[in-house]
């Protein structure tokens, strides 16, 4: 008869074996989980790099920047936190940004919050706020001082009463070379009626160069025709770099 006998069972480890296995599932673990947190950080910066190098961010950046009422809250210089929330869109010409980030200056720090629509390859501005962190105050930027629209409802009164000469004094050196007195003027005499308004129903953005208003002219006539108007600073003034009126 042979005799049968069952495998003999492999000896456990010893205590110090299992210490030993555990201390490497351990390490092994840590070091995956900061693998994961590397890549967690690594894919954030990039986002955050891509969002600071877009055309929308630049500009909220700029205009922050020059704002006189952030210089009087905040102080000066202004700079920039190293963290921005939101998202940006891009396809081709167009595009669509939604952002907030921190700025701080000797005075203080806030948070911007912007919104911005691409079209035709030009940024443009429509909403732009900075929450002072001190007292909550919001200061609307789009709407600051008001006094690019200013320059508009002058230009369009110099226009009316036929002082053509203050009216081509309201463009910037750019137009007024584009647009010489002479063919200015004879282009608003025929055209005096676009120019006596009774109401303006504009609604005011920020392109890359500066303001950019959009909208329709309630005329005295009665009729309304749409108009839009540019602007950008020059010599410390709002000057138009370029104006449509009627269809």
């Amino acid at each position: 008869m042979t005799d049968l006998h069952s495998p003999r069972p492999a000896p456990l480890p010893r205590p110090s074996a299992r210490r030993s296995l555990g201390k490497w599932l351990a390490l092994g673990c840590t070091g995956l989980l900061v693998l994961c947190v590397v890549f967690v950080l690594g894919v954030g910066a990039l986002v955050v790099g891509s969002i600071r190098r877009s055309g929308a961010y630049q500009l909220a950046v700029a205009e922050v920047r020059e704002s006189p009422a952030v210089r009087q809250a905040l102080g000066h210089p202004i700079s920039e936190g190293l963290w921005v929330t939101g998202s940006v869109n891009v396809s081709g010409p167009s595009g669509e940004a939604s952002l907030s980030f921190p700025v701080s200056g000797p005075g203080g720090g806030a948070t911007v919050y912007v919104e911005a629509t691409k079209r035709a390859g030009e940024w443009e501005l429509r909403l732009l706020e900075v929450r002072l962190a001190g007292d909550g105050r919001r200061l609307d930027l789009l709407d600051e001082a008001g006094a690019s629209l200013e320059t508009i409802r002058a230009f369009l009164g110099a226009a009316a009463s036929g002082d053509h000469r203050t009216a081509h004094g309201y463009c910037a050196a750019s137009l007024q070379e584009a647009l010489p007195f002479e063919e200015f003027a004879a282009d608003a005499a025929s055209h005096a009626g676009l120019f006596r308004t009774r109401e303006l129903r504009l609604t005011k953005v920020r392109g890359d160069r500066g303001p950019h208003y959009r909208g329709t002219l309630l005329l005295e006539s009665g009729r309304e025709v749409p108009a839009s108007f540019k602007l950008l600073r020059e010599n410390g003034a709002w000057r138009l770099t370029a104006f449509q009126m009627g269809s």
